[in-house]
């Protein structure tokens, strides 16, 4: 199984496992399979590669924690679980558009709650793009098969179809 925390461990700070083998001092292929199967580095090693990484070993390798902390660990990813997005608090969407740094990424059907909630999301939007900030918001597209199957679900047929379109035309 593919170890995706020390991927992106690896792509955060612009790295190969041939890199990182070479840093640490093991061959290539011992690097690769610790992103590619899931390995688990010796614990010298996994401490030297995870401080190169700017990692917690730990975190990279749960592997390395008694049963007692890993399980604690793994949860520790999880601050809040929310049923539903209704269940998710309105000033949370804010709160988190706000502390970005690096990017936000929107990924909705029509995303009609966001603007609902925070009526000047488009300009925050705006705003974190112009301090550098990586926007990038994704619509479903109206027309098709996703959209209408999110539309029969919730039981209004050709409504996620407009929804959508009235989020994809400009305000005026």
């Amino acid at each position: 199984m593919r170890n995706e925390r020390l991927g992106a461990a690896l792509a955060s700070r612009r790295m190969d496992p041939a890199s990182l083998a070479e840093a640490v001092g093991v061959d290539h292929k011992t690097a690769e399979r610790w992103l590619s199967k899931g390995r688990t580095p010796r614990r010298r090693t996994a401490l030297e590669a995870a401080a190169l990484l700017k990692e917690d070993a730990a975190y990279l390798w749960p592997a390395l924690v008694d049963d007692a902390r890993q399980d604690s660990a793994s949860r520790a990813e999880f601050v809040t679980l929310y049923p539903h997005r209704g269940a998710v608090p309105l000033a949370l969407w804010a709160a988190l558009l706000d502390q970005a740094k690096d990017c936000v990424d929107v990924l909705v059907y029509a995303g009609l709650f966001l603007t609902d909630g925070t009526p000047d999301l488009a300009k925050r939007l705006i705003r974190k793009a112009e301090n550098g900030v990586r926007v990038r918001v994704l619509l479903g597209d109206p027309d098709s098969e996703a959209v209408a199957a999110r539309g029969a679900e919730e039981g209004v047929f050709g409504g996620v179809s407009a929804r959508v379109r009235l989020r994809a035309c400009p305000e005026s």
